[in-house]
């Protein structure tokens, strides 16, 4: 099965996920995250996941684990940047 490595934006920017948790799409796993953190300039927290081609449009919805809860996450366009800093002048 072919993948791609996608960025992920979690819809709790509270949590940040660890290496290797799994990664949903509705019961089934789809892939690994490989790496998370959280965006300071972009205001939410993000991880990377290679996921199967099917699953790799923008704005797929999916869940990723955190501290043992399903967290709503989607594929965002890459990379995440703020280029006017503008979010951290707010």
């Amino acid at each position: 099965m072919r993948r791609r490595l996608c960025c992920l934006a979690l819809d709790d920017p509270n949590g940040v996920a660890a290496m290797d948790e799994p990664v949903y799409e509705g019961d089934r796993v789809v892939g690994l995250v490989t790496s998370a953190g959280y965006g300071y300039t972009v205001h939410c927290s993000m991880a990377y996941a290679y996921l199967p081609i099917d699953l790799a449009d923008l704005g797929t919805p999916l869940t990723v684990i955190v501290d043992a809860r399903r967290i709503p996450a989607r594929v965002v366009r890459e990379p995440l940047f703020d280029p006017r800093h503008e979010r951290v002048r707010a």
